[in-house]
């Protein structure tokens, strides 16, 4: 190899040295991004950085003492959050207002440690210096399992307030996989104020199907299948507007709605005995007994029948997106979840969704489906048969 080769090599060589410290380099400071948010001027970073760092899935954001109006002012760009900033300066809360804010956006003045919440009221906390609120506040307002993303010395940090063991949940009809009504809820006394109000004020009652046919809560959501028609006129003509809706448990904000079609008094009853005067009353008054039992929330997961006659779907709790269908498993009645394990009672084809007017559901030929809850696939079913409610009375029973 001649002089020039091997000098030309050694010029290629020491490049591509520094190219691998130029690239570690470059690694070691995204990994370092990744973990943690850091800045010399705080207004310089984006509202949705912060959002994406924290976790946030919806629901009431409060920015404390922004120090520019950068974060303060740019509108939310997510449909299911409600932004507040609290800010000291009334020149800075001016500007803020004369910005680009829109209804879910709101600035208001703030210039003490006590923060203007309720308990467990706020689902993402963004505190610009560590030392304007204390951490028992922050827990305070704090909803379980919401964050708080605290900037201590110019870098971010994450806190997450953890689930009281006081509070339960209500994942099924009746409580729990055990279908026993009673609550473990040790926190739960005579009300002393209201927590939040959401609409409508009203709804359909006594002489006529209830604007509400289920209702259950998990890892701090509210989930309710809910008819939005107009609820003072009972006619023929009016349509049905079932909606499965999301709320935040403790603030009560709309997360996410997914329409129910195929679903209402003209799937379970007969629409021919509207003409009859004698069991007209009856139809409206009465609906099956099962919905309550086709709604089932389990951690991350929203377990539903999204239609009358309609298979079982598998939704992110958080979206309401459907993350997939159960195969085979139309005409469900009823969805039991204990320890991953979903419980299915389903009618057999020959044993249709029973459409008379009825006080009871009448006893009917099906089966019982096991399948995993977190793939849909199935475990095991039994023989069909006449089938009563089902309940889990331990994990291990249906193993």
């Amino acid at each position: 190899m001649s002089y020039g080769e091997k000098m030309l090599l050694n010029r290629v060589n020491g490049k591509c040295q520094i190219m691998k410290k130029v690239l570690l380099s470059a690694i070691v400071t995204l990994l370092v991004f990744t973990n943690c948010v850091k800045c010399k001027d705080q207004s310089s970073i984006e509202f949705t950085d912060i959002i994406k760092q924290s976790g946030f899935e919806g629901g009431l954001i409060v920015n404390v003492n922004s120090t520019g109006t950068e974060l303060t002012a740019k509108p939310s760009e997510n449909n299911n959050a409600i932004v507040q900033s609290l800010l000291p300066d009334p020149e800075k809360i001016d500007a803020a207002r004369n910005a680009n804010l829109n209804g879910r956006v709101t600035v208001t003045g703030h210039d003490g440690q006590v923060l203007p919440y309720a308990d467990n009221m706020v689902n993402l906390l963004i505190v610009h210096n560590e030392k304007d609120i204390s951490i028992k506040e922050i827990d305070r307002v704090l909803a379980p399992l919401s964050t708080a993303m605290i900037n201590k010395n110019g870098q971010w940090t994450k806190h997450t307030k953890p689930w009281p063991k006081e509070i339960d949940e209500w994942t099924h009809h009746l409580h729990g996989p055990d279908n026993i009504s009673v609550a473990k809820d040790t926190i739960v006394a005579p009300p002393k104020y209201m927590q939040w109000v959401c609409g409508p004020m009203y709804a359909r009652s006594h002489e006529i199907n209830s604007s509400l046919s289920a209702m259950v809560t998990a890892a701090g959501k509210l989930f309710y299948v809910w008819d939005e028609e107009v609820i003072g006129l009972v006619d023929k003509r009016m349509p049905d507007a079932w909606t499965l809706i999301a709320r935040d448990a403790f603030n009560g904000a709309l997360l996410w709605k997914k329409p129910i079609p195929d679903y209402g008094w003209r799937k379970w009853h007969d629409e021919s005995m509207w003409e009859d005067g004698r069991v007209y009353a009856k139809m409206l008054r009465y609906a099956p007994p099962t919905l309550g039992r086709r709604l089932v929330a389990n951690k991350d997961k929203l377990y539903v029948t999204l239609g009358y006659e309609a298979p079982v779907s598998i939704l992110d709790a958080a979206t309401g997106k459907v993350l997939s269908e159960i195969p085979n498993t139309k005409n469900t009645d009823e969805i039991i979840c204990d320890d991953d394990i979903l419980l299915l009672r389903i009618r057999t084809a020959d044993s249709p969704p029973e459409k008379k007017v009825w006080l009871t559901m009448p006893p009917q030929s099906g089966y019982i489906l096991a399948v995993n809850a977190k793939d849909g696939k199935t475990l095991w079913q039994s023989k069909a048969e006449t089938v009563s409610p089902i309940f889990a009375p331990t994990s291990t029973h249906f193993k």
